[in-house]
């Protein structure tokens, strides 16, 4: 089973398996192999691959279990990919989400992937580009390997970072023992300590894809939203989260911002 939230294959849309087109052709190109090869490896080499499987994987068209398994296929050649077909689905799904609809994945749909990147220790400060809109940094990690995050700050205001894994919403630590921080306008290291040097972060255990949110919020009563740092095996309540984002999207005279990174550790 892949290291992601999972997508449950049998209830996807013609809309959300025609996704999968895109990165299925990208390794295919980088695989050089022809699109009958393409799928005996993905479904198996006795399978009889009929001439309209391309258009139907252009189109959508193509049956919920062929689509899993190439799903499967990306995942197992290359990870990154394989999340990218699924960030692109969960994007779609968000899309679908009413105007009035104000929660947690509503927020999160808003969310951009830029003004920050992960860096490793040996990075040189200053020097390296941020992350816009890609999905998963090319930059990958092994366990136990430290980093840190650099953000182009827009404007002074209150920073509460979070860190999702399957599904699951944590809250991450970006200062001694908080998810929050008072920051300012500019190019700023977290975590970082007194000199304002980097205070490495690692990952011990859980291989795969981490998705990491920091919400930058003017909102002076956001501190009372702050999830704490203890140990919480199923993460942040449903109800904590849609209340933050009821609180952030329902005061529109408060300046706000999403960011999003994802990272994959191996």
């Amino acid at each position: 089973m892949p290291d992601f939230e999972v997508i449950d294959w049998e209830e996807t849309t013609i809309a959300e398996r025609k996704l999968l087109h895109k990165q299925v052709l990208t390794l295919k190109k980088r695989l050089r192999i022809d699109w009958t090869t393409t799928f005996q490896q993905a479904f198996g080499p006795r399978d009889n691959v009929g001439s309209n499987y391309e258009d139907n994987l252009r189109q959508g068209k193509i049956a919920p279990e062929r689509a899993y398994k190439l799903f499967i296929w990306l995942y197992k050649q290359d990870r990154v990919l394989a999340s990218n077909v699924e960030d692109d689905i969960l994007a779609l799904r968000a899309k679908h989400f009413p105007e009035q609809s104000i929660n947690w994945e509503a927020m999160l749909a808003k969310g951009k992937f830029s003004n920050v990147r992960a860096c490793k220790c040996d990075d040189v400060l200053g020097m390296a580009e941020f992350a816009r809109r890609q999905p998963i940094q090319s930059l990958k990690f092994k366990l136990l390997e430290e980093f840190y995050f650099e953000f182009d700050i827009p404007f002074d205001g209150t920073l509460i970072a979070f860190q999702g894994y399957k599904g699951i919403w944590y809250p991450q630590l970006i200062a001694e023992d908080t998810a929050i921080l008072k920051v300012s306008e500019g190019n700023q290291i977290i975590p970082s300590d007194d000199t304002n040097k980097p205070d490495p972060l690692w990952e011990e255990t859980d291989r795969g894809k981490h998705s990491y949110a920091f919400l930058l919020t003017q909102d002076s009563e956001i501190d009372q939203f702050a999830p704490p740092i203890a140990p919480m095996p199923h993460g942040i309540p449903v109800k904590t989260r849609d209340a933050l984002a009821q609180q952030i999207m329902g005061s529109s005279d408060k300046a706000w911002e999403l960011f999003r990174i994802n990272l994959m550790f191996s």
